[in-house]
Formats: structure tokens, C-alpha cells, sequence
């Protein structure tokens, strides 16, 4: 009685050190009733209720509760573990969901008393890079892209050279790179990987001429590695000297056998201002396209990401999520973050309204009402056309496409009747625009190839990736 006694006051000791330190509002709220803590083997051991609160604790507080522990002399360290069991949490437990598969009781990360926190051992940080392959959720939207990055970073030889993969924002082109990177460092440790943004590659360069004059050096590191992976390519478009640093650093790899990966947001011929020899490189490797999530890519994200997090979701309140939040994996990795924090604050079962309250922001400010000439206008810039050209009677393969893309979309996002857009589009009659929302439709699920010509050159790409282009182009 009197050991348990001793303990209470030391832990009480402790939590008035870390209101010093962090202010009384934030301990009452991470360190209350939805958290545990105890004295075991010389270690403070902080009971949460799933791993969002321990990630949580972790980032925001990890300095601060070593400085507590310092100061009051109760522990050596500290480690953080999930536990739903009610003799370690003062709450009613609930049972774990399902879907997780995973046990009650699980360490989240032990930290050492006088280890920094941003110092990561080997058995906390596997990887060098945030993301993975076993990560990456597929389908029919990335399944090539994954499959071209799963034999990049599996194949010691190289087989296309460069793989480059674009796409829109949040589709998940740095999570390839970043996984191609740790992939092979798995299957060979020795494996030297370098992911790196065109942006820091570029001011490394600069850095390198015109202050630490260490061109050599900065040529090694980039030019003397297995893989070399390079996000937003598209940054060096308008650097000439810094574009042709890096053709001499491809070359170098390309004739060293060794693998070049880039990601960008457009096509290798649609990258204004680049040179056309670097044009040339990148479309002799393999170009593939990421597109937005389809729907039922979008439901698996979510059930993962939300069953890693401990969340109690309906299956109900997935596929509302699902379908309402469209654009990206971004836009729904932050969806789900909310939904954690929710979870976590208030130990509820998510439902369908408690997304749309949740997330009001990000559900019920999406754009409903979509003008014509809106699409009009933005089928024409896509294609380097002007509106007066979709409405004329222009009968070019270029301005036929644009406007059959124009007609499929008003169709899709207006709910405007065939001879409705038809007026719209220039006094078309109705059975041209039905004809042209039929191809278009066609051609998107065959996934067929158009190519086109404008002032900025040829380029090529997926009429389902044009089709979706415009489409964010319209809504955004």
C-alpha cells in the first residue's frame, strides 16, 4: 500500500513537471482520462487508447516528458503502448474493430532517457523513406505504375530507363519513388538510393558552383548510386544550367547500368520549357500515368488507413467517405486524419453523420454547380485551342477530340439535355453530341492513346487521363 502510495505521488510529481512544460490545458487533454500510466522496471509507461493518441504523444511531447522525468527522477525513459483494456484505461473498453486484425496490447515506440528526439533507432525506422510498396493501395488507376516500380526496384539490372510516372497532385507518385528507394535497400542493404526533389537537387547544384565550388563532390553523390530517384522533374524545366548537369548525371547512370525514377505532374511533352533532348531521354524509358483513385480505390484506402488508426468505422460511413471525397489520396489521408482525432477525443463509432459533420469542409464545400462554358473554355486551353474553335464547325482531329471531350463532360457534370449542350456548343444538333459522348465514353474505358498536335510541340497521353485532366480543371 504504502509502494503504491509512493508511486501515485511520484506520478503526480511528473504530470505537474510536464504542465510547466506544455501548458495545463494539453496534459488534461492527451494525458486524462483516455490515457494510463504507470511505474514499470524503471520505465514510465504510457497506456493510450490507440496508436493515433500514442503517434500523437509521441511528436508533440517527446522532449518535454524526458525533461519531466529528468527533473523528478522516476524513471529512465519512457514507452508508449496501445491498450484497450479496461484495468489500464479509465473508460469503459470497447472491443477492438475487426477489420484491424491486430492485438489488444501493442508497443507503439520506446525512447531512452537522453536520446534526442529526432534520433531514430534501427528498431523504430526500418526504412530510410517514409513509404513502402506493401503500402501502396492499387487499382485500375495505378495498377501499371506499381507494377513498372515493384520490377524497378526488384531488378539489379535495369529494364526501362528512366521509369517516369506522372500524374495529378496526391495520386501517389512520391510514395513510389520513396518505395522504390526502400524496396531495394531491403532486398540489399548496401544498395545506395538517393530520393530527392528537383528543387533540392537543383539548389544542391547551385550550392555546389557557386559557394562551396565542390562540383566534384556533388557530381559523386548523384552520379555513384544504384538508384537515383527525382520528384517534380517538371522544376528544372526553366533551369538551363541545372538542366544540363542532371542530362550528364543520366547519362552517367544510364551507361553505369544503374536506375533513373521521375515523377512529375504532366506527360514529358507537356512540360513547357523543357529541352528537347532531356524530352528525348525521358520518353526512350517507360512513361506511365497515375490517374485519380477510381471509387472502390478509394474504399480500400480508406478501410486500411482507418483500420491502421484504430477507428470504428460503418461500412456505410466508408463508402459515403469514399464517394464524397474524390480528387486524391491526399485530400482523403487528411479526410481520415480528422476522423482519427475524432475517434481518439470521443471513443465513437463513426457513422455517416459524423463524416458530414466531421468533414463538412472538405464533403459539403465540393463544387455542384459547373458551367458550360467553363468546360467549354478549359477543354479548348487543355488542347491549345480557343472556345470559338469548339463552336465553329472545325473538323480537325485536334479540335473533333476537344470537343467531343467538351460535349462528354457537360454531359456528365450538368445534367443538360443532348440538345441543350448541343445550342451550348454551336447549334450542333442533338445526335452529334450523343455521338460524340458515346466515342468519348468508349475511348476512356479502352484506355486508348490520342496524340495531338500544338504550338508547344506533339504530345500523347490516355483519353481517360485527358478526360480526367479537364474534368479537376473544371471543378477545382
Amino acid at each position: 500500500m504504502i509502494q503504491q502510495t509512493a508511486k501515485i505521488s511520484t506520478l503526480a510529481a511528473f504530470r505537474n513537471s510536464l504542465k510547466k512544460r506544455v501548458g495545463e490545458q494539453k496534459v488534461s487533454t492527451w494525458f486524462g482520462k483516455k490515457t494510463g500510466m504507470s511505474l514499470e522496471q524503471g520505465l514510465l509507461v504510457i497506456t493510450v487508447p490507440n496508436r493515433f493518441v500514442g503517434g500523437w504523444i509521441e511528436k508533440n511531447f517527446s522532449s518535454q516528458i524526458l525533461s519531466a522525468l529528468q527533473e523528478v527522477s522516476i524513471a529512465d525513459g519512457y514507452k508508449v503502448q496501445v491498450d484497450k483494456a479496461p484495468s489500464t484505461i479509465d473508460e469503459p473498453s470497447r472491443p477492438a474493430p475487426a477489420a484491424t486484425g491486430r492485438s489488444s496490447r501493442m508497443a507503439v515506440s520506446p525512447v531512452a532517457a537522453g536520446t534526442k528526439v529526432n534520433d531514430t533507432s534501427a528498431s523504430v525506422k526500418r526504412d530510410k523513406y517514409k513509404f513502402s510498396l506493401e503500402k501502396f493501395v492499387t487499382g485500375k488507376s495505378n495498377e501499371l505504375a506499381y507494377k513498372a516500380s515493384v520490377m524497378a526496384a526488384r531488378s539489379e539490372d535495369k529494364i526501362f530507363n528512366p521509369l517516369f510516372i506522372h500524374g495529378t497532385y496526391g495520386t501517389g507518385k512520391t510514395h513510389l519513388l520513396q518505395a522504390i528507394c526502400n524496396e531495394r535497400l531491403r532486398l540489399n542493404p548496401k544498395a545506395k538510393c538517393v530520393y530527392i526533389s528537383a528543387e533540392e537537387f537543383t539548389n544542391k547544384y547551385l550550392d555546389a558552383v557557386l559557394r562551396t565550388k565542390r562540383v566534384d563532390q556533388f557530381r559523386n553523390n548523384f552520379r555513384k548510386v544504384d538508384i537515383l530517384a527525382i520528384d517534380d522533374i517538371h522544376f528544372l524545366a526553366n533551369k538551363e544550367s541545372t538542366k544540363e548537369e542532371f542530362l550528364h548525371t543520366f547519362n552517367s547512370l544510364d551507361l553505369a547500368n544503374k536506375q533513373v525514377i521521375l515523377a512529375s505532374d504532366a506527360h514529358p511533352t507537356q512540360i513547357n520549357k523543357l529541352a528537347e533532348n532531356l524530352i528525348s531521354r525521358f520518353i526512350s524509358g517507360m512513361v506511365v500515368r497515375i490517374e485519380s483513385p477510381d471509387y472502390d480505390t478509394r474504399v480500400k484506402i480508406c478501410r486500411i488507413k482507418l483500420a491502421d488508426g484504430g477507428v470504428d468505422i460503418t461500412d456505410e460511413a466508408v463508402e459515403y467517405l469514399a464517394g464524397s471525397i474524390t480528387k486524391s489520396v491526399r485530400d482523403l489521408e487528411g479526410a481520415v486524419l480528422k476522423l482519427q482525432a475524432y475517434s481518439a477525443i470521443f471513443r465513437k463509432t463513426i457513422d455517416i453523420q459524423t463524416v458530414s459533420h466531421v468533414l463538412c469542409d472538405l464533403v459539403h464545400h465540393r463544387r455542384t454547380v459547373v458551367n458550360v462554358d467553363e468546360i467549354i473554355s478549359d477543354s479548348a486551353n487543355f488542347f491549345s485551342l480557343s472556345a470559338n474553335d469548339l463552336q465553329s464547325n472545325r473538323k480537325d482531329r485536334t479540335a473533333s477530340m476537344a470537343r467531343s471531350i467538351a460535349m462528354y463532360l457537360s454531359r456528365e457534370l450538368t445534367g443538360m439535355s443532348y440538345p441543350e449542350i448541343g445550342k451550348s456548343m454551336g447549334n450542333k444538333h442533338h445526335a452529334t453530341v450523343l455521338q460524340a459522348c458515346r466515342k468519348v465514353e468508349a475511348k476512356v474505358k479502352k484506355r486508348e492513346i490520342f496524340k495531338w498536335k500544338s504550338p508547344k510541340g506533339i504530345h500523347s497521353d490516355s483519353l481517360s487521363g485527358i478526360v480526367d485532366t479537364i474534368r479537376q480543371s473544371v471543378e477545382s
